[in-house]
């Protein structure tokens, strides 16, 4: 029976339709419906032609797994995960993302994270375990994605489905499908509270004055810190920075090349690197004529001591011989 409810469970995540009320699992009060569909028909409806995206992440095939098909996950010495490939990790924050949207797991109408009730983060907990091999030092981790994940989904539903409509009215009528309409309508009522918005505008404040952002997707700082450490090991062993760096972060894709940002390509760091070399070897022709020249002017100030020492010396001899004489 528990197998049951399991994959029943399961099934209406990935379709994204609501469970049946036999096999509803607790607490899912609230029927999911298919975002794609319904924008499609509104769409419909108001004669508005959009171009096809690819849509939010699903994570279907994650989802569809069973508990014999979990992947193991590895850790670094804080319990973050590190492997067994960028893959898994990779897969992993992406599944989480899927629990933050997802109103059975992390309802929208908490207004913060420390508001949401121990027993929906059991839940993803819980869930998490069914699709991965988890230990449980990994804990804080997980619920930390999964909090960030969900405090992003706030966001950009704030960006386009609350400030970009004037009332009420017109923000129910362009919610998200996916949003309960009464957790959309409790969210929009604290968003509109003047301290909530005062707030709000000095956080947007302080945020535009970040100058570094997170820019790396899926792949968490972990990861990046395994791979600096293969790195170092790498040089030691191969003795070069260059191949070492192709070995452990892949061969360089074209277009761009990693750590340089978008304006510099292979071909123009190539030509930049023959314009230094040809500005040193000016520096150091210039240097030697400067040498040549110098030593040209030794061998003259020589020349001309020598030849003012044998003056002296014949002026000598000529005293020498006129006192002989007298």
């Amino acid at each position: 029976m528990e197998k049951n409810r399991e994959a029943t469970f399961t099934l209406a995540l990935v379709k994204n339709q609501p469970l049946s009320g036999k096999n509803r699992v607790e607490d899912s009060r609230e029927p999911v419906v298919n975002e794609e569909e319904e924008n499609t028909n509104r769409e419909e409806e108001q004669g508005i032609s959009q171009r096809k995206t690819r849509g939010r992440t699903l994570c279907k095939k994650i989802h569809a797994r069973t508990f014999e098909e979990r992947v193991e996950v590895t850790y670094n010495d804080v319990d973050q995960p590190i492997g067994p490939t960028k893959k898994v990790v990779s897969d992993l924050s992406l599944f989480l993302g899927t629990l933050a949207r997802n109103s059975t797991f992390c309802p929208l109408k908490y207004t913060n994270w420390s508001g949401m009730p121990e027993k929906n983060k059991n839940r993803v907990w819980r869930y998490a375990n069914r699709k991965f091999i988890l230990s449980v030092e990994a804990r804080d981790w997980v619920e930390t994605t999964v909090r960030d994940a969900w405090r992003r989904y706030k966001y950009k539903i704030k960006q386009h489905h609350f400030l970009k409509y004037p009332n009420m009215t017109e923000r129910l009528k362009h919610r998200p499908p996916k949003v309960p309409i009464a957790h959309f309508r409790a969210l929009c009522e604290f968003w509109s509270k003047e301290p909530i918005q005062a707030l709000a505008e000095s956080n947007a404040r302080n945020r535009a004055q970040l100058k570094w952002l997170h820019r790396m997707g899926p792949q968490n700082f972990s990861l990046t810190r395994e791979k600096l450490s293969q790195l170092q090991e790498m040089v030691e062993k191969k003795g070069s920075d260059t191949e070492a760096f192709k070995a452990v972060m892949g061969k360089e894709r074209p277009g761009r090349l990693r750590c340089y940002g978008r304006t510099v390509t292979k071909t123009s760091l190539k030509r930049k690197q023959v314009i230094n070399e040809d500005a040193v070897q000016d520096d150091i022709d210039e240097e030697e004529d400067v040498d040549d020249e110098f030593l040209e002017d030794e061998f003259l100030e020589d020349n001309l001591s020598d030849e003012f020492q044998e003056d002296d010396i014949d002026d000598e001899f000529q005293e020498d011989d006129l006192d002989d004489e007298i």
